[in-house]
């Protein structure tokens, strides 16, 4: 298979879903509640549109991706990737001097985490001068809100996942283009 010139693997995974009709699918579920593919689009093209216009985030830059199986982290990953950023994932329950190497190691543009972790990276985040913005998603067990609004706690210089995601509904900042031979992820 040859892939175009132009080529995100956020339009091949998820965004084709919706222009292919099927945008009314379950695609996830997280307890009872259920996302469709539009809801996901939705989500992460907004979370894409924050990086982009807010943060600035540049083609090849990295996200450091610290979440739980939650729905935030899907569209994490996909804003990511419609962003041009680069995904790079760790664990929450890693050790916090890991979490802190790598977020240094990879010079993450962005931290997406949770309260917990952000607080235990609060120490190491004001030495990175790469980082430019912490978002944050609630640690949500299944059968809680994983879209709840989440309070920044003190200490820690971010903003709630869901505000993001607001801003992003409203930027008219395009998203860049990529290139089919663009980094995507990152194992690190």
């Amino acid at each position: 298979m040859k892939f175009p010139e132009e080529f995100s693997l956020a339009d091949y995974f998820l965004f084709d879903r919706e222009r292919e009709g099927r945008g009314e699918r379950i695609a996830l579920r997280f307890g009872e509640r259920t996302w469709r593919y539009s809801d996901v689009c939705d989500r992460s093209r907004a979370l894409a549109k924050f990086l982009v216009g807010t943060v600035g985030l540049a083609p090849e830059q990295r996200v450091y991706i610290v979440l739980p199986d939650t729905p935030a982290f899907a569209w994490s990953i996909f804003g990511t990737l419609a962003a041009g950023g680069i995904v790079t994932m760790g664990n929450p329950i890693s050790p916090i001097e890991d979490l802190a190497y790598v977020l240094d190691y990879v010079r993450a543009t962005v931290l997406i985490t949770t309260p917990p972790v952000a607080i235990q990276l609060a120490p190491y985040v004001g030495k990175l001068p790469h980082l430019q913005a912490t978002l944050l998603s609630p640690d949500a067990p299944t059968g809680s809100d994983p879209e709840a609004p989440c309070e920044v706690p003190s200490g820690v210089h971010g903003v709630s996942l869901d505000i993001a995601i607001a801003r992003g509904r409203d930027s008219r900042k395009p998203l860049p283009k990529i290139h089919r031979d663009d980094p995507a992820i990152s194992s690190l």
